[in-house]
């Protein structure tokens, strides 16, 4: 009698040996796809940092490049305006002189 107790009772632990390994394997499962998520998170997150301080970068750097030609240019622009008003002066005084 006490045989088929001990026997039964290993047959439970048995059972729930593995019933204990398959919740094990699923929390590990699940754990390493968590891990997974957050590995790959922070690397999205990453390479969006590194896109926004390119960006600033280019924005900077195109300023700094472009702003100094811009205002040469706005120099020759007016001083184009000024010879034509020069030359609009002078049209309009030689007429009243003759």
């Amino acid at each position: 009698m006490t045989y088929l107790g001990i026997e039964k009772l290993l047959i439970r632990l048995k059972v729930g040996a593995k019933s204990l390994v398959g919740i094990a394997d699923e929390v590990s499962f699940v754990h390493k796809s968590l891990l997974e998520s957050l590995g790959n998170v922070s690397r999205n997150v990453g390479i969006v940092e590194f896109s926004l301080v390119v960006l600033i970068l280019t924005e900077l750097v195109s300023n700094v490049l472009i702003k100094p030609f811009l205002f040469a240019f706005d120099l020759a622009l007016y001083c184009v305006i000024d010879l034509f008003l020069l030359g609009m002066l002078s049209f309009d005084l030689s007429e009243l002189v003759s």
